[in-house]
């Protein structure tokens, strides 16, 4: 069941992850670095980020 499953993981398929998975596997932090960026780049908008600074409240000194 296990040997299916984990050669399911890696047939040829459209999916880019699978890059991924193998770049993982053969520790090439350079593609996956470039993976990551483009994910982020396509998840996340400029309305993600706050315009404000947080100003956290001391509650030790209650």
């Amino acid at each position: 069941m296990f040997r299916k499953m984990i050669r399911g993981w890696f047939q040829k398929s459209n999916v880019r992850y699978n890059d991924f998975i193998k770049a993982l596997l053969v520790d090439d932090v350079d593609y996956m670095n470039e993976y990551m960026n483009q994910i982020s780049l396509q998840t996340f908008s400029s309305f993600d980020t706050g315009k404000k600074v947080l100003i956290r409240k001391d509650v030790s000194n209650k």
